[in-house]
């Protein structure tokens, strides 16, 4: 157990027993339980809010500071300074008060453990040490933002929660830039713990945001290497190092990248002007090696792109708390490819009938290949964004930072087709492998699986046999149930609810002519999903049947990553959260290249809270489906989510270039990048744009009246109010409704709604945990009754 607030080195993580002369007594309407630690300016409890029932820690200044005029002003701008901090890196302040002379701060009480007894434990690995960094540097950047420097960086000061996310604590010794050094300390006194102080703040000098920067790199240096880098037997020592001495590189230090090594001792410079100047532009090193390709900054457009990363280089992509940190080494051959896209075979027939099979054997082909650990490979969506145009192939290596480019043709001659495949290297225009195929319309099945490992084969003869047998894998024998089920696909991808339901019609032939079909009952498992999930079906009538469809694909071959997918899908539907992430781990771990699993995982992952790694996630699902708008737009949502706004506002703008008509893209910059900063009027013109694409939806009108009620103008939030009342009689508008009321600060109303929301298991309500956390529904976090919506709902606490 940990807390906001903790400070020092005193507090082991372990609740504490001791009982002093607090435990029992009641400050304002906080009964102090039991006392949790001490550090150099205030002793830690656990108490009780009895107002609403719930678990708080309380910091009461430590005793023998009460008379100190300058301590006591320092503890009150502790909390002032973080109660104006809304971030999710930053702990939350609920309130201060003094009483009988005491004077205290009332926090949130999280579960967890301070950085300081996590480097107990051992050093972190680059993992953990990159999501830690980047969410400590998004804690200060939006501290900075506001003026504020923290001067007390250090292992205490950063909780670790067991959700995964890193706070900032203690804002004791944070100086507010507008003030003057003198008014925080007499000329040469130092605030803060040695080993992370900069040198200007061991000099006494004026201190600003890059003095923060440098406890970072201290606290980085830690982290990684696991000893300090100016760690003494005395303090004189010690500073005396800080001030005079380099520290050692990290570049022996096993699974530190160079380039990390590199900012690590920049961050340790002693001049200011030679560290990162400011936390934003420590993000942008941090995020470099993940977004340094062109298809991960922009889309088809240059935005400050400085051009493809050579071959001989290695590319880093981090993927930060769940992907792991993947590494492309430099290339053993000419002809090695890491990345291709599959485009879409050309139906060379004249016949729109059989329009089917060369989809179908694409789509195929890129799932196939998707499973294959050392190929990042283009998504579906986006590769068939290039149907039936002439394409460039060096823009097209450009655009998508792909190394080799598949093309084929299919030609249906009476009862058999022709099929050729050829693969061509993008920087040399070399024909890799090229084959041709002839099959008789009876003998079709397994041509996708041979096109597969013929490639495979040639590009990397030292797959492992894992590899090897699963894309080598036969799915049907039955070339009658091969083509029922190209023709379920073609028509699900359209996703109309007739073109669905026809869909349906197919894979059902196809199973019954293969029983052993376990692809088809995997796809038919989604069909039905997202029949629920679009509300065209009853959840009732739906998802029975998806996860009967999905548990038949398992049994037949557990190695189906869409099974895996679809079975998440089904439990995210039905809040049953337990097996969500375990079942989307292991559809990665069966197709790491697969966008949608990436999506999805996502959003499970921003459901929860857990808004860093699900930026991980959205940000390699753009890498491998840069050209689909909602795919670029939800890695802009979530770069507005952490509170990296011009990424996000600038990756939501790509978003409708591609799609000019997408509503949702202006819906997220309203409300996860405008209002999130209290920038209504932008807020409000974005969700008036979002209505006009969208006039019927009941989620832009709610965004629009939501809006329009923080910003003060309550007729008009009124007006959309009672029009999404009388919509409901018809359509669910329960959390637009609710989310109104909020805006307009009545939130008995606004729980009155999301009950009706919750009776009714209506989507919408999935997000409400993370709204509570992130969105609209702040102002409820602390009301008993939400809390227990989020608990009956089967959220984790």
């Amino acid at each position: 157990m940990s807390t906001e607030g903790t400070k020092g080195e005193t507090l082991s993580g372990q609740t504490a027993v001791a009982v002093d002369r607090f435990a029992g007594r009641v400050l304002s309407h906080y009964r102090i339980e039991e006392r949790l630690g001490a550090g150099g300016m205030g002793v830690l409890y656990r108490a009780t809010d009895l107002k609403l029932g719930r678990a708080v820690a309380i910091k009461l200044l430590a005793r023998h500071l009460v008379s100190d005029e300058s301590a006591k002003a320092r503890f009150v701008r502790e909390a002032r300074a973080a109660s104006a901090l809304d971030h999710p890196n930053i702990a939350n302040i609920h309130d201060i008060g003094e009483e009988n002379g005491e004077l205290f701060i009332v926090m949130a009480l999280y579960e967890g453990e301070t950085l300081r007894q996590r480097l107990q434990k051992g050093r972190l690995g680059l993992d953990e040490a990159l999501a830690l960094l980047r969410q400590v540097a998004l804690g200060l950047e939006a501290a900075h933002r506001a003026g504020i420097v923290h001067r007390d960086i250090k292992p205490p000061n950063i909780l670790m929660t067991t959700g995964g996310t890193a706070k900032i604590l203690d804002f004791g010794v944070a100086k507010l830039l507008s003030e003057s050094q003198a008014q925080m300390t007499q000329a040469g006194q130092a605030i803060g713990t040695v080993l992370y102080m900069s040198p200007e703040q061991l000099n006494g000098e004026r201190v600003d945001a890059r003095s923060d920067l440098w406890s970072v790199g201290a606290l980085a240096y830690e982290a990684l290497a696991g000893v300090s880098p100016f760690q003494t037997d005395s303090s004189a020592a010690t500073i005396k190092r800080i001030l005079s001495d380099e520290p050692p590189s990290l570049a022996t230090v096993p699974g530190v990248p160079s380039w990390l090594s590199d900012l690590v001792l920049q961050l340790l410079r002693k001049n200011p002007a030679e560290r990162p100047q400011s936390a934003s532009e420590l993000l942008e090193r941090l995020d470099k090696p993940v977004l340094s390709s062109p298809a991960m900054t922009n889309t088809f457009r240059s935005r400050g792109v400085r051009g493809a990363t050579p071959a001989a280089l290695i590319a880093v992509t981090i993927a930060l708390g769940v992907g792991g940190l993947y590494l492309y080494q430099q290339r053993g051959s000419a002809n090695q490819v890491k990345s291709l896209i599959v485009l879409p075979f050309a139906n060379a027939s004249g016949n729109a009938d059989v329009e089917y099979l060369s989809d179908g054997i694409t789509e195929g082909l890129i799932n196939s290949l998707s499973q294959l650990h050392e190929l990042q490979v283009i998504a579906r969506a986006t590769a068939f964004r290039y149907k039936g145009k002439e394409v460039d192939f060096q823009k097209l290596g450009r655009d998508l930072s792909v190394d080799a480019v598949l093309t084929g043709r299919v030609q249906q001659l009476s009862d058999s087709l022709l099929i050729q495949a050829d693969l061509v290297k993008i920087s040399t225009g070399s024909q890799l492998w090229g084959e041709r195929y002839e099959r008789k319309l009876v003998g079709l099945s397994g041509v996708q699986q041979e096109i597969t490992r013929s490639i495979s084969e040639k590009l990397w003869p030292r797959l492992s046999a894992e590899e090897q047998r699963r894309v080598s894998k036969h799915e049907t024998a039955s070339s009658e149930a091969y083509q029922f089920y190209l023709r379920g696909r073609h028509l699900y991808n359209k996703r109309t609810r007739e073109t669905m339901e026809k869909s349906v019609e197919y894979f059902h032939q196809a199973i019954d002519l293969d029983p052993q079909y376990a692809v088809a009952y995997a796809t038919l498992s989604q069909v039905y999903g997202s029949l629920a999930y679009r509300q065209y079906w009853r959840q009732e009538d739906a998802l029975p049947k998806a996860e009967a469809a999905a548990q038949k694909a398992l049994a037949l071959d557990e190695e189906i990553a869409d099974a895996h997918v679809s079975q998440a899908f089904i439990k995210f539907q039905k809040w049953d959260w337990s097996n969500v992430e375990s079942e989307l781990k292991r559809a990665i771990e069966l197709s790491p290249n697969h966008a949608g699993v990436r999506q999805l995982y996502g959003h499970y992952l921003a459901v929860m809270g857990r808004d860093d790694n699900a930026l991980a996630e959205f940000v390699r699902a753009q890498q491998l489906d840069p050209a689909t708008a909602f795919v670029v737009a939800n890695a802009g949502w979530m770069f507005c989510r952490v509170g990296r706004y011009d990424r996000g506002i600038a990756l939501l703008r790509d978003s409708l270039e591609l799609e000019p008509d997408a509503g949702e893209s202006h819906y997220i910059l309203a409300t996860a990048c405008y209002a999130r900063q209290q920038m209504y009027s932008k807020a409000i013109e974005e969700a008036r744009r979002a209505v006009a694409l969208g006039s019927s939806s009941p989620m832009y009108q709610g965004a629009l009246g939501y809006l329009y009620a923080r910003s003060g103008s309550k007729s008009e939030a009124l007006a959309i109010l009672e029009k999404l009342k009388q919509w409901d009689k018809d359509a669910d508008s329960t959390i637009s409704i609710a989310q109104i009321y909020v805006g307009l600060n009545e939130n008995d109303e606004a729980l009155t709604w999301l009950e009706k929301a919750y009776q009714r298991h209506t989507n919408r309500a999935i997000w409400l945990k993370s709204l509570g956390i992130f969105g609209e529904f702040q102002p409820l976090q602390s009301d008993p009754r939400f809390a227990n919506l989020l608990r009956r709902m089967g959220f984790p606490e």
